[in-house]
């Protein structure tokens, strides 16, 4: 089914206003599809078992030989750690993976489990994480002499919205990203409107970024991501547009339960330009117009990026990253996580609010991390001493033979109960008061509470 297709029911006439292919349930389809095909490589929480295979074998040698007593040999070939992890392992894999899922991450294995649950630093995106990665026009500016009315005619047209609707509707993020990077044409007959951000209105079009708006925004309220756009006709510039995305609800909130869970280190990677590295930015031109703490901030070059990830590894942990389209940049041994709007190929996908699904799903990776090490510590330790009750004839045989079992059934349950582990909530924190906001333009159309449309 494409845009523009219509679908007759009846009485009833459907016209559908995108590709299905596009649609929120095509990119879940293919998000679970990529999670089914990941091969779980082999980690900390899966170890190759087979060296445990020779323990067995050389205690039953060894007491065979000195004793020539071939039960209790048995007996020691019985006490191998090997059986019961092999036959828990797998149950226990499944088991958290439906505990994450049910606290909104798909993930592929056991692997990205561990990686989630030891990780040290933390990197998000700005766009689509910390913001809903849904923009609005919040305002219009003319140029002295500009009419504000037609500027709102030519967004719509270059939406293809009806005016009428043009403030209700919602850009997605990639759209809007296009348009920051790489600007936008509108042909209206004979003329040609541009579309630039401020990079490339110094770039592409040599002209001095002045705008208005840089001391309305310092006051404005600091919920939202912004961008600024400028209207290019015949060579100048005629109006700016600033498109806001709004935050996430509780944003500091879910910071600072991520820092309590271990996260010594949460970066920001701005989409804008202007961002500085090291320090919260507030310059409307970065996007971010709220200081977060503990959030590094980090700029929109390669460059910059590809040298913090380098230091952020020198500790040998692994970090995890939460974006939309940073993929490239994820470093081998790393956890790679996407809101379920982005495309597949990431390691694991955040369902919902992603902040909150990662504050969840990093509780219960770290309860299935300590769960399965403990897992095999025990069994290490209990097959050892098997093995000594055997060799010194405390237990007879069978009994050595059941004791091992049953303990295979235990680990067998406890991975079980993996599948009920459940997030342990921090206690509430106060939030931190916001400052006030001043008063807008009057040349300003705003729209600073315009309901967003989930339709793209």
């Amino acid at each position: 089914l494409a845009a523009g297709d219509r679908l007759y029911r009846g009485a009833l006439e459907l016209l559908a206003e995108a590709d299905v292919a596009a649609s929120r349930l095509a990119r879940l389809r293919a998000h679970v599809q990529h999670a089914m095909s990941s091969p779980d490589p082999a980690g900390r929480l899966a170890p190759g078992l087979g060296r445990l295979l020779s323990l067995p074998l050389t205690a039953a040698t060894l007491v065979f030989g000195l004793t020539g007593d071939s039960a209790r040999a048995a007996a020691m070939l019985q006490a191998d750690p090997q059986q019961g992890l092999d036959l828990a392992l797998p149950l226990g894999r499944e088991a958290a993976l439906y505990a994450l899922a049910r606290h909104g991450l798909l993930m592929s294995g056991l692997e990205t489990i561990e990686r989630l649950a030891t990780a040290h630093t933390l990197v998000l995106q700005d766009t689509g994480v910390l913001a809903t990665g849904r923009w609005n026009i919040e305002a219009v500016l003319t140029e002295p002499g500009g009419d504000a009315e037609r500027v709102r005619g030519w967004l719509a047209a270059l939406a293809g919205t009806p005016v009428a609707l043009l403030d209700a509707a919602s850009f997605p993020d990639r759209v809007v990203r296009r348009w920051v990077r790489h600007g936008a044409l509108l042909r209206l007959g004979e003329h040609e409107l541009h579309l630039a951000s401020r990079q490339r209105l110094q770039q592409v079009w040599h002209l001095e970024a002045v705008s208005d708006s840089d001391a309305d925004n310092t006051g404005a309220a600091p919920d939202r991501l912004r961008h600024e756009l400028a209207i290019i006709a015949s060579g100048r510039v005629v109006a700016w547009v600033v498109l806001a995305s709004p935050l996430r609800p509780a944003v500091a909130t879910r910071l600072a339960e991520l820092a309590a869970l271990g996260f010594e280190r949460i970066a920001l990677f701005a989409e804008a330009a202007g961002a500085s590295d090291g320090t919260p930015s507030t310059s409307p031109n970065a996007g971010l117009s709220i200081p977060l703490h503990p959030l590094e901030s980090v700029s929109d070059d390669a460059g910059m990026r590809a040298d913090w990830l380098a230091g952020a590894l020198q500790s040998g942990t692994p970090l995890v990253i939460v974006h939309t389209v940073l993929r490239d940049l994820v470093p081998p041994g790393s956890l790679s996580l996407s809101p379920v709007d982005s495309d597949a190929g990431s390691h694991g996908i955040l369902l919902g609010d992603p902040l909150a699904s990662l504050v969840a799903a990093r509780r219960v990776a770290q309860q299935v991390h300590r769960r399965l090490r403990m897992q095999q510590g025990t069994a290490v330790a209990a097959n050892a001493g098997l093995m000594t009750a055997a060799a010194l004839r405390w237990l007879p045989p069978l009994a050595i033979t059941l004791l091992h079992h049953g303990h295979a059934l235990l680990l067998l349950l406890d991975s079980l109960r993996i599948e009920s582990l459940d997030e342990t909530p921090l206690p509430p924190r106060a939030a931190a008061p916001r400052a006030g906001g001043r008063a807008r333009r009057s040349k300003r159309t705003s729209n600073p509470e315009t309901p967003r449309s989930e339709s793209e």
